[in-house]
């Protein structure tokens, strides 16, 4: 019972992180970021990135429409410069 609650207690908190990260990195490129699950750990990459896993075969060839992407996904942020600035 304690285990599982650490668990997903740490898993929030990957969770809140990534999608911070996803944010920031947003706003600085202007393009939009993903957080994905690769392997049981969760992942930020824009679009370029994950056509280039795709390529490698290491995610499926259906990813690359923009609404099974969004399913997959944690979280998906804005694109560029519509984040909103949480500080």
């Amino acid at each position: 019972m304690i285990f599982t609650i650490i668990r997903r207690s740490l898993r929030a908190y990957n969770v809140r992180n990534a999608r911070k990260t996803a944010d920031d990195l947003a706003k600085n490129t202007g393009k939009k970021h993903y957080v994905i699950q690769i392997h049981k750990k969760l992942e930020v990459l824009n679009r370029v990135q994950i056509d280039y896993l795709i390529d490698c075969k290491c995610l499926h060839k259906r990813l690359r429409t923009a609404y099974e992407l969004q399913k997959i996904a944690v979280y998906t942020s804005k694109s560029g410069k519509n984040v909103p600035d949480k500080r």
